[in-house]
């Protein structure tokens, strides 16, 4: 019985899931192109940077291995997050595997989501701003190019992972997982964006968007579930007169 309330949540979940990472697509579509975004000069170097990292990555081999590493530690430091121990760990550019005590979906998918190289990024230039003052500013825009080019980095070798099937997605469930991951991923870009160039992008547009979509979607899913009843109510009656 566990087993099954266990499967009926996580259903239940994944439907919610679906118009949430949807939603989730077509509010940062907006936020992108609003004039606040396009008008901000500091919004197409990091645009730039990450739509750049995959036209790179056709004319280079795939830095599998550094790739591999961020995925692995991101698992064990989540794990870690939740109370749990590291045991081993294992990377190469094949693959890789870290074995820990405790898991949870969270540690499952983190990788998916968190963007490893980008977050150490932005810790670093966070430390030399508060140790050189406004000097760092005169490199704020290479900054950003290589903020975007490590965000290309992640959403794209995150695909070319998944697209290879794994592990983790199916241990988790793998609709649930690639609705979540979507969903994340979207409001991880929206949160580097802010936290990179505040100007850029208004994080109160994109969250009130997506809950607009939430809306409108299951008041039209509401009202075709009404249709579709109504509908086996009539064919029904016909079949048994």
């Amino acid at each position: 019985m566990p087993g099954f309330l266990n499967f009926l949540f996580k259903t239940l979940v994944t439907i919610l899931l679906f118009p949430l990472s949807i939603g989730a697509v077509y509010a940062l579509a907006r936020v992108l192109t609003a004039p606040q975004a396009r008008n901000t000069a500091y919004f197409w170097y990091l645009a730039g940077g990450t739509l750049a990292y995959p036209v790179l990555q056709i004319f280079i081999p795939k830095p599998m291995w550094i790739y591999t590493l961020a995925h692995e530690v991101t698992h064990a430091i989540t794990s870690i997050l939740f109370g749990g121990k590291v045991l081993s760990m294992k990377v190469t550019a094949r693959g890789g595997k870290v074995v820990v005590t405790k898991s949870n979906f969270l540690v499952a998918l983190a990788p998916y989501v968190f963007p490893f190289y980008a977050a150490i990024l932005m810790l670093l230039w966070y430390i030399l701003t508060l140790t050189y003052g406004p000097e760092v500013g005169l490199y704020y825009h290479w900054f950003l190019l290589v903020l975007g080019l490590l965000t290309g980095f992640h959403l794209t070798l995150t695909w070319y992972a998944i697209s290879l099937g794994q592990t983790d997605l199916k241990q988790t469930g793998v609709m649930f997982s690639l609705f979540f991951v979507l969903f994340t991923n979207c409001v991880f870009i929206v949160l580097i964006m802010k936290a990179a160039a505040p100007g850029s992008v208004d994080t109160k547009t994109f969250f009130t968007d997506l809950a607009a979509f939430q809306g409108t979607f299951w008041v039209y899913a509401y009202i075709y579930a009404i249709k579709l009843w109504q509908y086996i109510i009539l064919l029904t009656r016909s079949l048994t007169q």
